[in-house]
């Protein structure tokens, strides 16, 4: 997966539900693609280790750590 097919996937399996929720647990996020926790673990496992992507999703705006691959 590239960079651009891991944020298609946010935004696919985001929902607004999640986003509005957010505040409840003090997260306050300028872009949120509303994805669950157990979800971006999943996608996590799934990609593995890659630095690489891991970069190129920070300068790309996705800052939230679960998001990224592992070092």
């Amino acid at each position: 997966m590239d960079k651009n097919e891991v944020l298609q996937w946010l935004e696919r399996r985001g929902t607004r539900r999640t986003v509005e929720g957010l505040p409840r647990y003090g997260i306050e996020a300028k872009r949120a693609f509303g994805v669950t926790m157990g979800a971006l673990l999943s996608l996590r496992k799934r990609l593995g280790k890659d630095h690489a992507l891991s970069l190129a999703l920070w300068e790309s705006g996705c800052t939230k750590r679960a998001c990224w691959p592992r070092w």
